[in-house]
């Protein structure tokens, strides 16, 4: 029998020890069926893949579908947030359906979580 962390492995292989997937991958336990956890590590994979290498990450939500933001730090210093918010849309032919984008805010909102660095405390 698998386990729902026998997908860890799998990220871990192909992206370790990545800051976002550590961030995430815990809330994947409310995953209860095997599509749930298929669609969770696709979301977890285009994540990492749009936002790309990161030094730390800090998810802020226990839903990650409905709204959530993720803060993270790169290598260079610069601090961004993307949030995900679930969206409803309705088609050209009626048909109502679900979204959720994932976008990179104008303005970094964890400064609570990675508070900015004085030049003392980087040397």
């Amino acid at each position: 029998m698998s386990s729902m962390y026998d997908g860890w492995k799998e990220f871990d292989r192909v992206i370790p020890n990545n800051p976002i997937i550590e961030a995430i991958y815990p809330l994947k336990v409310n995953a209860k069926t095997e599509d749930e956890i298929k669609e969770f590590d696709d979301f977890i994979s285009k994540l990492v893949m749009k936002i790309g290498e990161v030094e730390k990450a800090k998810l802020e939500s226990k839903d990650v579908w409905g709204y959530s933001l993720l803060h993270i730090v790169r290598a260079s210093g610069a601090r961004e947030t993307w949030k995900t918010q679930e969206i409803f849309k309705t088609s050209m032919y009626g048909v109502h359906f679900n979204q959720w984008p994932t976008r990179k805010m104008k303005i970094f909102l964890g400064s609570a979580i990675f508070p900015r660095m004085t030049n003392k405390e980087e040397k």
